[in-house]
């Protein structure tokens, strides 16, 4: 190998270190600070000053990211950041007069005497502005995630694992040291649960049940004959450590969550044909499984049985549902502004739906985004969706073994959770899980890379 090869590699092992500690920084600062969508706002301003950083660090050191064979997703990506800044864009008043539910601003300008201004598609600019702002920590995972090979991929997965047990541990302490715990980081939060390094417990459990792919991927891992026990202990210890942790919370949604998570998990090991284990192992793991699950699923199906039906019968966000749907429509084609769902729906808010309940979203992430993005949002999400159905499917039907295969047969199942837990609630509008979330796209991405990795010299 010539002189210039061997400087051309070396430059490439460092300029991957340097995005492997990049994105390392990103997703702790985003799992331990981010765990909030509102009231936590300086440890916000830090996820997205770190993010910030981190995508310009990520746009420097990947300038070739166009040839990674990602195009797709990424044109997905640009067409998800260029709404928000259209939306504000100022329009002149012989345009933006002309759209849905503006009849009320032209009005007032026009009994104050003024002259009408020049505004944009978005009722609430300073939203808007923030939810763009929002996107840039994702943005930066994604980008860093698609420029890493994949030893450096895997070697974030344990960092996220460890987030997620440390969330877990927070999360029991936080119940056995009350209400008033300074172990809750969030003034708005839930008081009597379990939120780990998040304010919402649904989001708490979200997270455990999203992980448990990652763990079970990690320890898949390990393959080799001597290693048999330590998949074992490792598999089942993470498994009963984040069903603990989903237990505790007391979600409804994340027992169910997490029902989902342990059968992509038999899935992904089914797949795996170089597993093996004697029936000992299988014995020991499915006595330890049923002992430590069943304590732990008890305080959700104790949620589901008694809870459940009341709940749905009075629950605020169920009698908001119908109208947000009428909203959107009338607010199409453009919808009302990324970031503005809190000032919609106080003005149309009724008396009857009233009560002591603060509702910040609509807690169903599809219906808010086609509120606040109309068309464009409704096509953006159903070009994603196409995007994850054909993405998973090329990693599942790879070659058992690929490393790149089933790093992407796990970021699928964790993708598929958060997009179901999406259609009850709001777990991505928290950084943590939105920069999760874009690491698991990017792994996912590149499941099936067209270029080989490079090679170390040979002599």
């Amino acid at each position: 190998m010539s002189v210039h090869q061997r400087l051309s590699y070396a430059s490439m092992q460092r300029s991957q270190a340097a995005l492997r500690f990049t994105a390392l920084a990103l997703l702790l600062v985003a799992l331990l600070l981010g765990g909030a969508t509102q009231g936590g706002f300086q440890a916000q301003a830090a996820v997205r000053v770190v993010g910030l950083g981190c995508l310009l660090m990520a746009i420097w050191l990947s300038p070739s990211l166009w040839a990674s064979g990602s195009r797709f997703p990424l044109l997905l990506l640009a067409a998800t950041i260029m709404v928000p800044l259209l939306q504000l864009i100022p329009l002149s008043p012989a345009v933006w007069t002309q759209l849905p539910q503006r009849t009320f601003e032209v009005e007032a300008y026009r009994a104050a005497g003024l002259a009408l201004p020049w505004l944009p598609v978005t009722l609430a600019p300073y939203a808007t502005w923030n939810a763009a702002y929002a996107l840039v920590p994702p943005t930066a995972m994604f980008l860093l995630t698609l420029s890493l090979e994949t030893p450096e991929r895997r070697a974030l997965v344990p960092w996220v694992l460890a987030v997620a047990a440390g969330s877990v541990v927070l999360g029991i302490g936080q119940v056995a040291d009350g209400p008033m715990s300074p172990l809750r980081f969030y003034t708005i939060t839930n008081a009597s649960e379990a939120v780990g390094f998040f304010s919402n417990r649904n989001h708490q459990a979200g997270f455990l049940a999203a992980v448990v792919p990652l763990a079970a991927y990690w320890a898949m891992g390990l393959t080799r004959r001597r290693q048999r026990w330590i998949l074992a202990t490792l598999g089942v210890g993470m498994a009963l450590i984040f069903a603990v942790g989903v237990g505790v919370s007391g979600s409804r949604a994340g027992v169910l969550l997490l029902a989902g998570a342990g059968l992509g998990c038999v899935l992904m090991f089914a797949r795996n044909r170089r597993l093996r284990p004697s029936g000992r192992t299988l014995a020991l793991g499915g006595a330890l499984i049923l002992v430590g699950l069943i304590p732990a699923l008890a305080f959700g199906l104790r949620e589901i049985l008694h809870e459940l039906p009341a709940a749905m019968a009075t629950d605020p966000r169920a009698r908001a549902f119908p109208i947000v749907l009428k909203a959107a429509v009338e607010n199409l084609p453009f919808g009302t502004g990324l970031g503005t769902f809190d000032p919609v729906y106080r003005a149309l808010e009724t008396p009857q739906i009233v009560t002591h309940a603060y509702l910040n979203h609509a807690h169903d992430d599809y219906l808010e985004l086609f509120l606040q993005t109309g068309v464009v949002g409704a096509v953006l999400i159903i070009l994603f969706l196409v995007w994850f159905f054909w993405a998973s499917a090329r990693a599942w039907r790879a070659p058992a073994q690929s490393q790149t295969a089933q790093m992407g047969r796990a970021a699928s199942v964790s993708i598929a959770i958060l997009l179901a837990h999406s259609v009850v609630d709001y777990p991505l509008r928290t950084a943590a899980l939105a920069t999760l979330f874009a690491f698991l796209c990017g792994c996912l991405a590149t499941s099936f890379p067209k270029t080989r990795p490079p090679q170390p010299p040979v002599e």
